[in-house]
């Protein structure tokens, strides 16, 4: 993000900022203390591969863009060299990808999160991390519906079958008999 200095400027970044508050489904702050430029930028480019965006904003403008959205429940976290990642669509990418960089550099922590107007301590965060992607939780709950389908199928065919071995016995014995 460029340099702010004018207050037109500045108010312009603070409405960016809001917006993508009110329009995101996950926002989570980190410390970044200690991290390279390069390891920023590693940081970012992983992020915006999964649709997501991390930022670094002076924690004023930060507190002023948290004003009438979720995020303004952890405003007394914009503390310090705070990092914003925002994902509006997938939760779950961008976490695991957080979290792997959490688990790679020592002095890059998770403070706090708010998914879905829900306030995130660290721990939730890892829990977040550690859950299935969202393509297997979606395969799981197709496959969930299509078992009772197959177990359905499966016993509607069983009678049909008994049904047409009736009705040949039926047969068979009318013509022996």
């Amino acid at each position: 993000m460029k340099v702010v200095s004018t207050k037109q400027e500045k108010m312009e970044s603070v409405k960016e900022l809001h917006e993508k508050f009110e329009k995101a489904g996950l926002v989570i702050l980190t410390e970044y203390k200690g991290l390279t430029v390069a390891q920023l930028t590693e940081i970012r480019n992983r992020l915006r591969g999964c649709g997501s965006e991390y930022k670094v904003v002076k924690n004023t403008l930060a507190r002023r863009a948290s004003e009438g959205t979720d995020v303004h429940q952890v405003e007394n976290h914009f503390t310090g060299a705070t990092g914003i990642l925002i994902s509006k669509d997938d939760i779950i990418s961008p976490v695991k990808i957080l979290n792997e960089y959490i688990n790679k550099f020592e002095s890059f922590k998770a403070k706090v999160g708010v998914l879905e107007g829900l306030v995130l301590d660290p721990g939730r965060i890892k829990s977040v991390a550690n859950m299935p992607s969202r393509e297997v939780l979606i395969g799981k709950a197709l496959g969930g519906i299509k078992s009772p389908i197959y177990g359905l199928a499966g016993t509607l065919q069983g009678i049909l079958s008994k049904l047409a071995y009736a009705i040949n016995a039926v047969k068979d014995a009318r013509a022996a008999g």
